[in-house]
């Protein structure tokens, strides 16, 4: 079994995941921009937030698993 592989795949599947919370991301500050009530924004920014810390530990998690994986 060649575990470069499963670290490229690895990797290339967290990227994807990075991708997907992005454009996530992307929706919720326009509708966050959108929104009419302070309320409303201010729950859209929270989630924002979480997800925008996903979105950066998949994208890390993702490019080192690459990188560990073309090292081996």
């Amino acid at each position: 079994r060649n575990v470069n592989m499963d670290y490229l795949v690895w990797g290339e599947e967290y990227l994807r995941e990075a991708e997907h919370l992005r454009e996530r991301v992307r929706l919720l500050r326009r509708q966050a921009a959108d929104a009419t009530e302070e309320k409303e924004a201010d729950k859209l920014e929270g989630r924002i937030q979480l997800l925008y810390g996903m979105y950066l530990d998949c994208l890390h998690v993702g490019n080192y698993l690459i990188k560990c994986g073309r090292l081996r």
